[in-house]
């Protein structure tokens, strides 16, 4: 038997207001017999919080250490995060850890419990693609948005298509993504803020082979991505039309195959239950004996190192914020 707690707003201010995914994880754990929800703190083998989504510096390892549960259980908390680049500090399940923060032994993939664009769960006849390949999106956050634009702007075989436009999409906004989706052979996702973009999930739902273009994109464990998928490098992004045309006859199968996939896997029917499992084999092989510890890998150089929170690395990132203003 596994005894885990659930952490609330009334036991930590660090905990989402509303933590909807963590209750949404429970009612899939409580149709586990080898699971039990009412315990104690003191009891549990693993009390899960979903954090507030917020940006979190070096700063945040002392409201951490601050607050007293963390102070009394940080060994044995596992956190639901959907955070931007996410620190990877506490243990747990992650929509967006960089593959360097992310250590199999701490942390686990999940994909986003949402879409933004609610339409591309609506069900509507497939269309025969008239491109190669689409993106839509908004190119300030990420310097490989503009590289493709530059590259494939003015190539009648792919839709490349810059928006402004940043999570207030409008209703025709979101048809004319979704419109620009299904008429490509293939879904360029490239990276954005985050290595992971709402994209890869959204073109899996609409039958499509997702293009990974992100090097630090992490894939949640479970599907093969390597059937129904495909990972360009950030730096071979020249050769993508060439990538994408010795792939072409292959674009339909490619596409159902993603679909089986986030069916299965990532669909709103089983997301939930596939990230209960993923934290119940996290717990199951956790390797923080005591709270001590805990502080300590929090502290550890090879965390500061990742997150770039050294003092050399904090000062080359002011100086470069100040040239930028500048220029």
């Amino acid at each position: 038997m596994l005894n885990i707690y659930p952490l609330k707003k009334i036991h930590t201010p660090l905990a989402d207001d509303r933590s909807e995914i963590l209750e949404n994880i429970e009612l899939s754990l409580k149709s586990n017999d080898f699971i039990n929800l009412n315990c104690s703190m003191d009891d549990a083998n693993a009390l899960v919080i979903q954090e507030k989504f917020s940006y979190k510096n070096f700063r945040y390892i002392r409201n951490l250490k601050n607050d007293p549960v963390f102070k009394k259980h940080a060994n044995k908390i596992f956190t639901i995060n959907t955070d931007d680049c996410a620190t990877g500090l506490i243990k747990g399940l992650y929509t967006s850890l960089p593959r360097r923060r992310y250590n199999r032994r701490f942390h686990s993939i999940v994909p986003f419990d949402y879409f933004p664009n609610e339409l591309i769960l609506s069900k509507e006849p497939k269309v025969k693609p008239d491109f190669l390949a689409s993106w839509r999106g908004n190119p300030k956050s990420n310097k490989i948005r503009n590289k493709i634009i530059k590259l494939l702007g003015n190539d009648m075989t792919f839709d490349v298509q810059s928006t402004n436009s940043w999570f207030n999409h409008n209703v025709e906004e979101k048809r004319t993504y979704k419109n620009s989706l299904s008429h490509a052979k293939f879904s360029l996702c490239p990276a954005g803020w985050a290595p992971v973009t709402f994209r890869i999930y959204e073109s899996m739902a609409l039958g499509k082979c997702p293009v990974i273009i992100a090097d630090e994109f992490v894939p949640p464990d479970g599907p093969d991505w390597k059937t129904f998928s495909v990972f360009v490098a950030e730096d071979k992004i020249s050769n993508l039309k060439q990538i994408l045309k010795k792939l072409e006859f292959s674009y339909d199968d490619l596409g159902e195959k993603a679909y089986q996939t986030w069916e299965k896997f990532f669909s709103p029917s089983n997301i939930y239950s596939y990230s209960a499992t993923q934290l119940i084999n996290l717990i199951q092989m956790s390797e923080s004996p005591d709270v001590r510890s805990e502080f300590k890998r929090w502290d550890s150089y090879q965390m500061y190192l990742n997150n770039n929170w050294t003092i050399p690395q904090r000062i080359l990132n002011k100086v470069k914020k100040y040239t930028s203003n500048l220029i």
